[in-house]
């Protein structure tokens, strides 16, 4: 068994979240984080990390997705209302509903080039299908690399001044972006 693999989570202190397939620093490089493992291909779905961590989900400010995580699940980090920076690695390819929802204090959110699906899209989704970033008030400015952004993407993100939908788009729900009062530039592909 590979050494990274004896132990699903990495015992160490901190507010920052690291989500991949192996460990790969020593806490002594960047000072002090917990990091948690999971298997390459995994879907990490509904509150896997509130069970997965030892600590209390207020006290993690960053995620870093390693590499090797292919689908961030439904509800993931909802509401982890000190979440200030969230990074997803190239190969996701998803991004499910409410994976970030709630989140408050996000302002940061850098996404891979990888990504096909953010949300849930129009024709599968329900009345009640809930954004990857609904209620993110504190987010800002987003790039986002995919082929298809779901209903309610970016629903109530009352901070959002610019958005940007890099080439690749094929789809974009209607009800992507709703309630973003502070929203200037929305930034299309050719």
């Amino acid at each position: 068994t590979p050494e990274w693999l004896t132990d699903r989570i990495a015992e160490t202190v901190g507010a920052t979240v690291e989500v991949g397939r192996k460990i790969w620093r020593a806490a002594q490089e960047e000072g002090p984080y917990k990091q948690v493992i999971a298997l390459p291909g995994d879907t990490l779905e509904k509150d896997w990390l509130r069970r997965t961590l030892e600590r209390p989900v207020e006290e993690v400010k960053r995620i870093a997705f390693l590499p090797g995580v292919a689908t961030l699940g439904l509800d993931l980090c909802r509401s982890f209302r000190r979440l200030e920076e969230v990074t997803v690695p190239e190969g996701t390819t998803t991004i499910r509903g409410g994976a970030f929802a709630g989140c408050r204090s996000l302002r940061r959110a850098s996404l891979p080039k990888t990504l096909e699906t953010l949300g849930e899209p129009e024709a599968r989704s329900h009345f009640f299908a809930t954004g990857p970033f609904q209620g993110c008030s504190s987010l800002v400015k987003i790039i986002v690399h995919a082929r298809v952004i779901g209903i309610r993407a970016f629903w109530g993100c009352s901070e959002l001044t610019t958005i940007t939908f890099a080439e690749g788009l094929v789809e974009l729900s209607n009800r992507a972006v709703i309630q973003c009062k502070q929203l200037g530039q929305v930034v299309l592909p050719k």
